[in-house]
């Protein structure tokens, strides 16, 4: 059985606890974006992020079904314009462009960081200069996992989702171990912080940020996984300041490594 169809499985036949009591909402399958492409890079990494706002259009659902989030990562709006699909379909929804553009700029870095190749920064400053199915092929080769598999809301209750990670800690991990990177990155301080609250560390990794100073580089060990505290890729701010504090986080990251 392949990886992305043991995470199906086991979020299928926990599928009661994930939706923990609520009503008219579906479960947002997420995992391992591409397994034929995944091991291409040098080695693995996953982005941990809290939940999913849903891709609705900005409209409110009254009911929400099943989505196959990998796959949606693969064809999410790209650019603030309308992109036609090979089958005919339509995406009109420029929302995520910023969150797109990100994911592939930090996925990019780590990826060559690993590989000790830093010929590439001006290129993937310039996103223009790439086209869409070069960055979609960056995607093609890391997981993307969320601690709430359900719908979430526009606006993250930290509260509600550390109580919802805390009571199905043992699905996520399992899904980490089944997926087995080497490297965890969670999209926030918060996903971090919820990580770290629930395996409890032995030794924190720590250093001081010449990039953003307010903003240690943070990190742990847990099985043998490596969980490093990053940002959202919908984190408000330029690429370019983005860009040198993943160069530095990675960098640090590979050296200790």
């Amino acid at each position: 059985m392949k990886k992305s169809e043991e995470i199906r499985k086991l979020l299928e036949d926990n599928r009661t606890r994930l939706l923990d009591g609520q009503d008219k909402v579906g479960i947002c399958y997420d995992g391992i974006v591409c397994e034929e492409k995944f091991p291409e890079n040098h080695y693995n990494f996953i982005f941990l992020l809290k939940e999913t706002n849903g891709n609705d259009n900005g409209k409110e659902c009254k009911e929400k079904k099943d989505w196959d989030y990998v796959n949606w990562i693969l064809h999410q709006q790209a650019e603030n314009e309308e992109e036609v699909f090979e089958d005919g379909s339509v995406n009109k929804t420029p929302f995520y462009s910023p969150t797109f553009s990100k994911l592939y700029l930090w996925s990019s870095i780590f990826a060559d960081i690993l590989k000790k190749n830093t010929s590439w920064l001006p290129k993937y400053l310039d996103g223009s200069r790439i086209k869409i199915p070069e960055k979609r092929e960056i995607f093609k080769k890391i997981g993307v996992v969320n601690l709430k598999k359900t719908w979430g809301k526009e606006a993250t209750n930290y509260k509600e989702l550390k109580e919802y990670a805390l009571k199905t800690k043992d699905i996520l991990m399992k899904e980490i171990e089944i997926i087995n990177p080497m490297f965890v990155v969670c999209g926030s301080s918060q996903v971090y912080a919820i990580m770290k609250s629930m395996l409890k560390p032995e030794r924190i990794f720590t250093k001081e940020s010449k990039v953003i100073p307010k903003r240690p580089l943070e990190l742990f060990i847990h099985n043998y996984v490596v969980y490093i505290n990053f940002y959202h890729p919908a984190a408000r701010g330029e690429n370019a300041k983005f860009a040198d504090y993943a160069v530095e986080t990675f960098t640090w990251v590979n050296e200790l490594f």
